[in-house]
């Protein structure tokens, strides 16, 4: 059975943070109420009617520091700085309970006790006197599976707090970014759980980890139901790269991703209910940039749209939706800010690793950071980092820019920094933009990324003493000696000089290249074909946009094969190993925490989950070699053969089972006869 999966935007708010969206429980035939809070304090109440939607009331709270919503009843309970209001269904609000913070609160969560979580604090509120327990870090949220409350903080630990104590039951390698309780099955719950590592993990009634599942990045929010009716419920996970996943955990060992769909923004909140129509099941959606939406999940044999239950986007809609952009555009435009209102001790800079081959993207200031907009003219890939937490929303992608609003979780720093990275041999414009918390001002920054920025500068001269038969060697000769030189100063990081070689090495396991230009001619040598292919392509690419003629040839020297594997076989045979024994060593821990009473006899075995500790610090350090190993050796494979007009790429999951199997001369030679022999 198919499931197709449809987006319908209906309103635009200001920024919806985590844990500030709450669904009303249903009442008779009707379809239910929702409420969010935006960043100005207010909270919206809407619902639809005859699908048609309609603002039920607004409460403007006496703080725009309101940050978590929960249903109770037929009413509201809101956060507002440290204390509790609970509004009506009216619209009126009184004060609900006191609470033992300082600082304001940023989670809540209601089963028959009422549960609050303010910075390294807890607290069960059960009376006008109520202690508050220490975390080990912030809460990031805070949920009931069953009658059991569980708090995941942004040091990776989460905790189960009952009877005014709490225990840890699982500390992860990276922040909690949300949790969820979901009934998978009748009687059988489990509580999922979302981390920086772009990983999902799941855990059983024991508070076992059973399975996990790798995501393309972080999950930021989670719910479930079981939409095609089979038994199991679905879980519905919305990530930072604006993906939303829907997945199947009905075999809950092995889960997987039965459709997705790209919305844009990445989601800060799920609702799942009668949001719609009485008679449908839909998925409340709403961004940290203020979007809300509805997302229909609907399995049919019949993939027709004619068929689907979901509201169609009119040209009326997508025609206002234009004005209001183009109306925030002029505005912006024409703000007038006083440059001398900048704070002046404010340092904005990005800082190339060309081991990781990222950039760190750093601002410190004198005073509190509020948000950092960034536009990109090439598409930006971006990652947070442990030692600043933030919550980076990438804006809807388009052809010809990329752009991004990053958030400093602390709205105290006074220091912000996240990486990105960008597709070697693609350069672009960066422009950023710094505002300031109770600051009108704001910093502009702009910043140009070099194609090749992360080239590093070496003193070796070892690919020169190299006879040709073992190298990749590109020459290329431009038209125009001016446009031809000017683009290969702006692509390297450093200027070329007539008959001079210089080398350069890129990524974790260092593929040098070795660059010469002379006039309108530039030659480039590595033994590593994949860099040579990258300039060539940028050349050429870039030539053709300045619509200048070039002339190219490409050479690959019969014995380059065997030169480029004799230079890295001792570190490629420690990675792959270092990674074989980590994969095993996941899939026996899966084994084992799905069935506890699982006998593993076999000695190698048993040695492997006894080492599992310097197992996975082993793979940890050179996780970047593994990857950055697969990649050129996939790449050396596919260009091999192209350049013989013979695609390869039908072979290349044989080759990447070659590749890891690799532990010894007897397993490499076995993966360089494979890369040898012609692609049937």
């Amino acid at each position: 059975m198919d499931i197709l999966i449809s987006y319908y935007p209906i309103l635009h708010l200001p920024s919806i943070r985590p844990n500030s969206l709450a669904l009303l429980k249903k009442s008779g035939s009707k379809t239910q109420k929702w409420g969010i809070v935006g960043a100005d304090g207010q909270l919206k109440v809407f619902q639809f009617k005859s699908k048609s939607l309609k603002n039920r009331f607004n409460y403007t709270s006496p703080s725009a520091s309101s940050e978590s919503l929960i249903p109770n009843g037929d009413s509201f309970l809101m956060s507002v700085n440290r204390e509790i209001y609970q509004i009506n269904r009216k619209g009126a609000a009184s004060k609900f309970k006191n609470t033992p913070f300082e600082n304001s609160i940023s989670c809540l969560a209601m089963n028959s006790t009422l549960v609050a979580a303010s910075c390294g604090l807890i607290s069960s509120l059960q009376s006008d006197h109520n202690q508050a327990i220490p975390l080990p870090a912030q809460a990031v949220s805070v949920v009931y599976r069953e009658n059991i409350c569980y708090v995941g903080c942004n040091d990776g630990t989460v905790s189960t707090f009952i009877g005014g104590g709490t225990q840890q039951i699982a500390r992860l390698p990276s922040a909690i970014t949300c949790m969820a309780p979901i009934q998978r099955k009748h009687g059988q719950s489990i509580l999922v759980v979302g981390c920086a590592d772009s990983t999902i993990r799941f855990y059983n009634d024991k508070d076992k980890l059973i399975s996990s599942m790798a995501l393309s990045s972080s999950a930021t929010a989670i719910g479930s139901y079981d939409f095609d009716k089979d038994g199991f419920a679905e879980i519905v996970v919305g990530l930072e790269d604006s993906t939303i996943n829907l997945i199947s955990i009905a075999l809950i060992d092995t889960p997987k991703v039965v459709s997705s769909m790209q919305l844009g923004f990445n989601v800060s909140n799920i609702g799942i209910g009668t949001i719609y129509s009485s008679d449908m099941i839909s998925i409340l959606v709403t961004s940290q940039t203020g979007q809300v939406g509805i997302v229909f999940i609907e399995p049919r044999s019949d993939r027709s749209l004619l068929t689907s239950k979901a509201p169609k986007v009119t040209e009326k809609e997508i025609e206002d939706l234009k004005k209001r952009v183009n109306d925030l555009e002029n505005k912006a435009k024409s703000a007038n800010v006083k440059p001398t209102s900048v704070p002046a001790q404010t340092s904005v800079e990005i800082r190339g690793d060309p081991v990781t081959q990222k950039f760190i993207f750093l601002v410190e200031s004198e005073r509190p950071i509020s948000r950092i907009a960034l536009s990109s003219t090439v598409q930006l890939k971006f990652y947070p980092r442990t030692d600043c937490q933030t919550v980076i929303s990438p804006c809807p992608p388009h052809k010809d820019h990329c752009s991004c609003i990053v958030r400093p979780l602390d709205q105290t720093a006074t220091r912000v920094a996240f990486d990105f990275s960008y597709e070697i041999g693609k350069g672009g414009e960066l422009i950023s933009y710094i505002s300031f918390v109770k600051n009108q001002a704001v910093l502009n920054k702009n910043f140009t990324l070099k194609p090749f920025g992360l080239l590093k500068r070496v003193t070796d001269d070892s690919l020169l003493k190299i006879h040709e038969d073992s190298l990749g060697i590109i020459e290329v000769t431009g038209s125009s000696t001016s446009t031809f030189r000017g683009m290969l100063d702006n692509c390297l990081p450093t200027m070329l000089e007539d008959d001079e070689p210089q080398t350069f090495s890129s990524g974790p396991i260092g593929s040098l290249v070795t660059v010469i230009v002379r006039g309108d001619k530039f030659v480039a040598k590595s033994i590593f074909f994949p860099i040579v292919v990258q300039l060539r392509t940028f050349i050429l690419e870039s030539m053709n946009k300045a619509k200048q003629r070039v002339t190219f040839e490409t050479k690959l020297g019969e014995n380059c094969i065997f030169t480029f594997f004799k230079k890295i076989k001792d570190r490629l045979l420690e990675v792959m190993i270092a990674g074989s024994l980590y994969y095993k060593l996941k899939a026996l821990q899966e084994v084992k925490n799905s069935s506890p009473t699982a006998n593993f006899g076999d000695e190698e075995t048993a040695r492997v989950l006894q080492d599992a500790a310097s197992i996975e610090k082993k793979f940890a350090e050179c996780k970047d070699e593994y990857d950055a190993f697969i990649n050129e050796i996939q790449i050396f494979y596919t260009e091999m053969w192209k350049k013989n007009n013979i695609d390869a790429s039908s072979r290349v999951p044989d080759l990447l089972t070659a590749l890891k199997e690799v532990k010894d001369e007897d397993t490499l030679n076995v993966l360089i006869e494979f890369m040898r022999s012609q692609p049937k």
